[in-house]
């Protein structure tokens, strides 16, 4: 694998100091903007990475560190993404109304196939051979296809809305592709990034060991700060803020082991009440640990396009 040292994407600068080393790749924060970023970087996306063993949270692949993938087809997990996904299309369609929508990453298709049940026409690509056959071949995604971000080829002012999951921070020139972005949306169209946010009170606490470096799936470490100053000039506008806490935790200190939790979980996330009841407090777990506390894992933004 080939690495190139890399001046900020945001402001240019190459003025940075070293913030950790971790099995001898170096994570630095720019002087002047404070964007984190491992620097050197790979020059192109490690594409081995993300085969199967990624979506069943086997991954343990050599020279890199706290990358593990997840296992997307464990039941509590598939469900969760699912009902999560439902949640954050009525977020979208607070700002916009069911039209084209592009999903970039969009690993094994979860996401769109709850976009396109909700009549929504669902594009997508991921640089993972397994997701995107998983994605056609299993949910019948027609319009998900194999490409990395760099070859972006859909005509421009074409989706009414844009996602990313956990994208930008995988990606060497962010600037560029929020730009590019920027040319795909419908004038009116949005753009909702979510992304491990640095600046957060775990994130200080762990330090070297915060789970979200990994590396070197992870090229970047935004703060929300960081990330609205990427966005503020390349002239998208933010409409909604959420700080995202992705467990509370309750039902395994409950029952003491994650295993029955688990269990209890399977049996009841079918009923629409639990599903409610669920939703419910994990918003104001993140209300108090993600807007008091601080206490959160990551950020999520919807930006329009005037």
């Amino acid at each position: 694998m080939s690495y190139i040292k890399r001046d900020c994407n945001i402001c240019s600068s190459d003025n940075y100091h070293q913030i950790y080393k971790i099995s001898g790749y170096n994570i630095v924060e720019c002087i002047n903007c404070g964007l984190k970023y491992l620097n050197p970087s790979p020059v192109q996306t490690p594409y081995d990475i993300y085969e199967e063993e990624y979506y069943t949270g086997s991954c343990n692949k050599k020279n890199t560190y706290n990358v593990s993938g997840w296992d997307y087809f464990d039941s509590e997990h598939y469900l969760a993404i699912c009902h999560r996904s439902q949640q954050t299309i009525n977020v979208i369609e607070k700002f916009v109304h069911p039209g084209k929508i592009l999903d970039i990453g969009c690993g094994i298709g979860i996401f769109l196939a709850e976009a396109r049940n909700r009549g929504w026409s669902a594009y997508g690509f991921d640089i993972s051979e397994f997701a995107v056959n998983y994605a056609k071949e299993t949910l019948g995604l027609g319009n998900v296809k194999k490409m990395d971000v760099q070859d972006i080829d859909y005509q421009k002012n074409s989706f009414d809305a844009i996602t990313m999951f956990h994208v930008i921070e995988h990606v060497l020139y962010p600037k560029e592709l929020i730009r590019r972005c920027y040319t795909l949306l419908k004038p009116g169209g949005i753009l909702l990034l979510e992304t491990p946010d640095i600046s957060s009170r775990r994130a200080k606490i762990d330090g070297a060991n915060w789970r979200y470096l990994k590396i070197p799936e992870h090229l970047n470490y935004f703060s929300l700060k960081t990330l609205l100053r990427l966005t503020k000039e390349i002239g998208l506008k933010p409409i909604n803020i959420k700080r995202e806490v992705e467990s509370t935790g309750l039902l395994i200190k409950f029952f003491g082991k994650k295993e029955e939790a688990r269990k209890f979980y399977d049996f009841w996330f079918t009923k629409k009440w639990f599903r409610f009841a669920v939703e419910k407090v994990r918003a104001f777990k993140e209300f108090i640990s993600g807007t008091i506390f601080k206490d959160y894992d990551n950020v999520q933004v919807i930006f329009r396009k005037p």
